[in-house]
């Protein structure tokens, strides 16, 4: 396909299914609904519990843990519950809050005896292996599966805004009418544990979750490991047995993949944090001077002086008013004068970041031509274009390329813990369900 070519993908309308076509190409979805659940049992009941139902759930358990926190290797993160189900029998949720090594060591061995799925396990992986370096139970890889994975392979390409979070599987593939956010997001609401949107509506913090009742939080633990459990059992399994490389790709290989993974979070990266920082200080230097040279270029300087002119005269143009009615000077006039004088010791200067300044100069000012479009067909200004643009151009992308080491540089400091050690983080990234890596919301591995 050509840019200006459409892509030849199909797009339902917002909200609907389209089953058996592109979007569940080899799933179909199917109505399963949740078992009776189970009851919420503490450390001591779940030991009798145990005793009382020997060999209750087969060789399969579908599990999900509940936490304070959610960084595994923080000093303030805690399992504080774990649901559990599997074969033809209820879930049930056991309370962690608290928990000492000897209880959760018992836990653990427990879960060792079973091969687990999660629908991320790479998150339910790395608290298991919290339990078993509290517990000081030898580490284990007792995982089978994961149905955020599968569901990702077996969706095909999926529509603009899909997701394979377990709460909209819930909806879209077991078809349930509604997810298990109920009952736990009121007691959030309740509690004050929400914020209120641009369109006014509560947006509860799931960051405090654990702070809900065993009850509340119990059941909707419990409901996630029966909608685990149905997903793998009654809609993604059947479909990879049909597909051999698929089921040996996902049981096999990406748990694989997902044990190093792990492994190499463990390990941590050691890093030179006084190395770093000295090169953090050069970088910064060296973009301040590059900068300052590419703006006193004679094909820039004169562009540079006009755009500061113009930024002055528009704030001036912006003048509120005076005085409000009962004659006083007006806060909205005093931020403004700020401002004017703030410009007039220190020009605006030009945004190297701003496609807006870029646009402004490249092409409205210095009237380089239009070799490159973005996906709106608007003039770039990307890495390529600048390339394209000349020797301004390419001068202006070496100090674009120091800020983005700059930036990389700042994110892996930011998230160096007091040791050293730099972990790296992993989730599912694309549409394809190929693993991203990165530090945070805004930094990305290089």
């Amino acid at each position: 396909l050509t840019p200006k070519q459409p892509s030849l993908r199909l797009t339902p309308a917002r909200g609907s299914l389209m089953q058996g076509s592109l979007p569940f190409a080899l799933l179909t979805p199917s109505h399963q609904p949740a078992r009776p659940l189970g009851p919420c049992l503490t450390l001591p009941e779940w030991e009798l519990y145990k005793q009382d139902h020997p060999g209750k759930w087969g060789s399969v358990l579908a599990i999900d843990f509940e936490t304070h926190g959610l960084d595994p290797w923080s000093e303030e993160f805690e399992p504080v519950g774990l649901g559990l189900t599997g074969g033809e029998y209820d879930s049930i949720y056991i309370i962690l809050r608290g928990a000492e090594p000897g209880a959760l060591a018992n836990v653990v061995r427990y879960l060792h005896q079973f091969k687990l799925l999660a629908h991320n396990v790479l998150f339910d992986a790395a608290v298991l292996r919290w339990c078993e370096r509290r517990s000081g139970v030898p580490s284990a890889w007792p995982w089978l599966g994961c149905t955020y994975a599968l569901a990702q392979q077996l969706a095909g390409e999926g529509w603009e805004g899909q997701s394979w979070g377990l709460k909209s599987l819930m909806k879209t593939l077991l078809l349930w009418p509604d997810t298990n956010e109920a009952e736990l997001d009121g007691w959030l609401i309740g509690h004050g544990y929400f914020k209120v949107n641009h369109a006014k509506q509560n947006v509860v913090s799931k960051a405090d979750m654990w702070r809900a009742p065993d009850e509340i939080l119990g059941k909707y633990c419990k409901l996630d490991t029966e909608a685990c459990w149905l997903l793998w059992s009654k809609i993604l399994l059947p479909v990879a047995r049909k597909h051999p490389v698929s089921e040996f790709y996902q049981t096999g290989l990406t748990m694989e993949l997902f044990r190093r993974l792990l492994d190499q979070q463990d390990r941590g990266i050691l890093i030179d944090v006084p190395q770093l920082k000295a090169h953090k200080e050069s970088l910064e230097l060296a973009i301040t001077l590059k900068f300052g040279q590419w703006r006193l270029r004679a094909d820039v300087a004169p562009h540079m002086q006009t755009y500061e002119d113009l930024q002055f005269d528009m704030l001036l143009a912006k003048q509120p008013k005076w005085l409000t009615k009962d004659g006083l000077v007006s806060k909205n006039w005093e931020s403004w004068r700020q401002k004017v004088e703030d410009l007039e010791q220190v020009p605006c200067h030009f945004s190297y970041s701003s496609p807006k300044d870029l646009s402004w100069l490249f092409y409205g000012r210095m009237g380089c031509e239009v070799l490159i479009e973005t996906e709106g067909e608007k003039p770039a200004t990307n890495d390529k274009a600048l390339s394209a643009f000349g020797p301004a151009g390419q001068a202006l992308l070496a100090v674009i390329d120091l800020e983005t080491e700059l930036r990389y540089v700042e994110g892996c400091l930011a998230n160096v813990n007091s040791e050293g050690i730099l972990r790296p983080k992993f989730s599912y990234g694309t549409i394809t369900g190929r693993l991203k890596g990165g530090l945070g919301k805004d930094w990305h591995r290089r």
